[in-house]
């Protein structure tokens, strides 16, 4: 068989879709890293250590309760009650990482430059910006310097997870709707 590279038309809403689906995955492989890191954490830190690194990763997971806490805030007119609060957890999550991945999706169309390296440094970027900057000036989170080296180590290789699975599934549905 010969197979030759064939440049696609760019496509703004098969971009949009392509980073949807890569943002859906790349936010539930993050999590599951974000998982293997605190299993990993409480088998070999000390436990000064691993109660440092919980508190953080607690702190951090928080800010997604929140935000939906401030967003529901002017709609039902109260404070989200705690079993709402964990209920839409997970909806904050998914929809931060569809709405980059939707981002990511449509940007690397018109901007191929944007897809170098997996990914990896967009997901690196996503940490930088929501992570390190937004949150904490949003007080959702404390300052970075609140934190133990860690803590950050891991948010990064969450993210940079991020950032490759969602190259690789855009890749691939970019690939399907090719046609």
């Amino acid at each position: 068989m010969n197979y030759k590279w064939k440049p696609h038309k760019r496509s703004a809403w098969k971009g949009i879709v392509a980073g949807i689906a890569g943002g859906v995955a790349g936010a539930y492989t993050m999590g599951l890293f974000y998982q293997l890191c605190e299993k990993a954490s409480a088998k070999y830190n000390t436990p000064e250590g691993h109660k440092e690194f919980e508190d953080a990763s607690e702190d951090s997971q928080e800010a997604t309760s929140r935000l939906a806490d401030r967003a529901a805030r002017p709609v039902l007119g109260r404070r989200l009650r705690f079993h709402e609060r964990k209920t839409v957890k997970p909806y904050v999550h998914y929809g931060f990482g569809t709405a980059v991945g939707a981002l990511y999706g449509v940007t690397s169309e018109y901007a191929p430059v944007v897809k170098k390296f997996a990914g990896a440094p967009y997901g690196a970027a996503v940490f930088a910006g929501a992570h390190e900057a937004a949150l904490p000036a949003l007080h959702l989170t404390g300052k970075p310097s609140d934190y133990p080296l860690t803590h950050h180590a891991t948010e990064l290789g969450s993210h940079v997870v991020y950032g490759v699975t969602l190259e690789g599934v855009r890749r691939l549905v970019r690939k399907i709707l090719r046609a």
